[in-house]
């Protein structure tokens, strides 16, 4: 089993631990943007697996000097396709399990926390400033 597989039972396995709080149409609506995000994501570092260079360098295939360094100990330091499509498929499984399974109601030293609505936040943050410095330093979407 590949790291990928393993970090994905394993979260199946967590997430079957947890119990389930109702859904509201504002965590469907997060947890979209944080898909959509993540495809774009996704098609960048597509892009990076197609440099033949390691890390990509400035050429007519990769017009682009930058490579992600936040997935390399997960993916590789160059992935293949298939590394990038396993990862991505993973990542947003994975979150919709892990968000679907985060109480909207937790309490801390009196504090009622949205513990869901926190987790996609913040994720859909990263990976929207992921998407976007990936796109300044000439990462587009080509399909």
């Amino acid at each position: 089993m590949s790291k990928i597989q393993y970090i994905f039972v394993l979260v199946l396995l967590l997430a079957g631990q947890a119990r389930a709080d109702e859904w509201a149409w504002k965590d469907t609506a997060w947890e979209s943007g944080f898909t959509i995000a993540a495809i774009g994501d996704w098609i960048q570092t597509d892009h990076i697996a197609d440099c033949p260079d390691n890390p990509p360098v400035l050429s007519s295939k990769c017009p682009f000097g930058y490579h992600e360094i936040k997935i390399q100990r997960i993916i590789g330091i160059h992935p293949s396709r298939a590394s990038v499509n396993e990862y991505f498929t993973a990542v947003i499984i994975g979150h919709a399990v892990i968000s679907n399974y985060l109480p909207i109601e937790y309490k801390v030293f009196n504090w009622n926390l949205n513990l869901r609505r926190i987790w996609q936040v913040t994720t859909f943050t990263i990976e929207v400033d992921v998407v976007h410095k990936n796109y300044q330093v000439g990462i587009g979407f080509d399909f």
